[in-house]
């Protein structure tokens, strides 16, 4: 049989199911690669919109579980690069609109936008390095502003890891932020 359709189930509830067991691994590894953008909740809505489009889910997808989250990991990875497409875009037309030295001077300084610029990209390497539990809780925590509760309660764990994993993660990063700063001489 194959993974998608169980039995006699109708693409509503196939895409149901699907949902519910790949959204939250689909959640965790954009929030990961995306730093807890809130942008990650409109992939994951667009990736389950455009497969309700699909006529027969079962022929679209290669069998098996693994095939299935296989495409829908690559079906939002492309969505992103879409995003980041449009938001170049977007970007290019503000930019010849107000012209690029207005956009620049008198915003902000050229030198703290550059040190900003480089404490955000140590803050990224660290977050994608760091263990996988200790990122989630910190992303989750930080950046989706959910309680050490709520945290606690998505991840399947109690509140106490939770802190650990927040406290963990912070070590983590305030080391990466000295060793990096230290080695740019900043």
């Amino acid at each position: 049989m194959v993974y998608l359709t169980r039995g006699k189930e109708n693409n509503t509830e196939a895409l149901d199911r699907l949902y519910k067991e790949h959204a939250n691994p689909l959640r965790g590894m954009f929030n990961a690669s995306m730093c807890g953008s809130p942008d990650v909740e409109d992939v994951i809505q667009d990736v389950f919109t455009r497969l309700s489009t699909m006529e027969d889910l079962a022929e679209k997808f290669p069998k098996g579980k693994k095939g299935v989250r296989s495409f829908l990991f690559a079906m939002a990875n492309n969505l992103i690069i879409d995003m980041v497409r449009a938001t170049r875009v977007r970007v290019k037309y503000v930019q010849n609109q107000m012209g690029e030295q207005e956009l620049v001077e008198g915003v902000i300084p050229l030198e703290s936008k550059v040190e900003a610029e480089y404490e955000l990209e140590l803050i990224k390497a660290s977050l994608l390095s760091m263990n996988e539990q200790w990122r989630d809780a910190f992303i989750l925590n930080r950046f989706k502003h959910f309680s050490y509760r709520e945290v606690a309660e998505v991840m399947g764990v109690s509140v106490k890891a939770v802190e650990k994993y927040i406290s963990k993660a912070l070590l983590v990063i305030k080391g990466d932020l000295k060793a990096g700063k230290a080695g740019a001489g900043l």
